[in-house]
């Protein structure tokens, strides 16, 4: 099922993340198979660099959400 792009996020620091994530998501992560050690370290160290920018703000679950919603539309844009 496909699903309408997601809009970009209107705080330019948010949406920058969000695209430098999914970029690195698709050089990075993605190239790996699914269940396999090396995608697991890849998908650890991606998941870790996003956890520590989100701990350095003071976002709301919403914000959160809508974060994790962009990265996935972008990924799934290529």
């Amino acid at each position: 099922m496909k699903f309408q792009p997601i809009p970009e996020i209107k705080n330019p620091e948010t949406e920058a993340f969000a695209q430098k994530m999914a970029k690195e998501y698709q050089t990075h992560v993605q190239r790996h198979q699914k269940g396999t050690d090396i995608y697991a370290q890849a998908y650890g160290i991606w998941k870790t660099k996003i956890d520590m920018w989100l701990k350095e703000r003071t976002l709301v679950r919403w914000e959160v959400l809508a974060l994790s919603d962009r990265i996935v539309s972008l990924i799934g844009k290529t």
